[in-house]
């Protein structure tokens, strides 16, 4: 019978990668870029982050700015939110 691990890997234990949410305002900057003109790749590249991740703050990008109006109270674009105490 074959082994389950090939030698390369064998006794090597991955580490887990913990799974992190984008905050309201990395949210507002991706939409912010996509809407100036800058491509995916280099939003991608220059925010490091994935190419999924990205695809998805942009398919909901209806659903973030609602959720920006709601906390800035109108479709200004400052980066502060007075639900958040910052």
């Amino acid at each position: 019978m074959a082994p389950k691990h090939s030698a390369d890997t064998a006794g090597v234990e991955k580490a887990k990668q913990r799974r992190s949410s984008l905050t309201l305002e990395e949210k507002l900057d991706i939409l912010k870029r996509k809407e100036q003109g800058e491509g995916m790749s280099a939003i991608i590249q220059n925010l490091g982050l994935a190419q999924l991740t990205v695809w998805t703050v942009l398919k909901n990008h209806e659903a973030i700015k609602k959720s920006w109006g709601e906390c800035n109270g109108s479709a200004e674009q400052t980066l502060i939110c007075p639900l958040s105490g910052r």
